[in-house]
């Protein structure tokens, strides 16, 4: 069975995105997925509620020694405490997806990072909390005709049908706030 890495560079590959902006996008949605994974692994039924805290979630290599760290915004300070407690399951359920990770941080979200919740679903979205529907109203926008055909086409691609789901959504999240 392929990874989920292998599985969207395949997709990637199909999409008419190209360039150095696709590459990014391409690496952000990966990195998401994986993290999902990992946290949906080490946290189980619990896996949504630490993910509504994580503002942001990035794995970056070190030039010289080729590390990778992997840092985690998120907005409050009892999940960032319970992360780094588990960090080494994380690091682990990463591993078994195909990314060595050497080092973690947790880092505290200030300003508008706490307004991001790359991880909260939309029917997860408290409309009568004014802080997510600020949030959703000011950064999400519809997908034109070109991008929603793109968006399946590449879902198309998947077999798995619980990740087409989540790569259909985080593809979909991703083009709303960068439109």
């Amino acid at each position: 069975m392929n990874s989920l890495q292998d599985k969207l560079q395949t997709v990637f590959n199909e999409l008419p995105i190209k360039g150095e902006a696709a590459l990014k996008m391409r690496r952000a949605l990966i990195v998401q997925g994986l993290f999902r994974q990992a946290i949906e692994q080490v946290y189980k039924e619990k896996a949504s509620y630490i993910l509504s805290h994580i503002n942001a979630v990035y794995i970056l290599k070190d030039k010289e020694t080729n590390d990778k760290e992997l840092i985690i915004y998120a907005d409050d300070s009892l999940i960032r405490a319970d992360l780094d407690a588990r960090q080494e399951f994380i690091k682990v359920a990463l591993f078994s997806q195909g990314e060595e990770i050497q080092s973690a941080r947790f880092v505290a979200s200030r300003g508008n990072m706490k307004k991001h919740h790359p991880f909260v679903e939309i029917e997860d979205i408290e409309y009568d909390n004014p802080q997510y529907l600020v949030y959703f109203t000011q950064t999400h926008h519809p997908l034109d005709e070109g991008q929603e055909a793109a968006v399946e086409a590449a879902t198309e691609l998947i077999e798995d049908q619980r990740v087409a789901q989540s790569f259909s959504k985080a593809m979909r999240a991703n083009l709303e706030t960068h439109n």
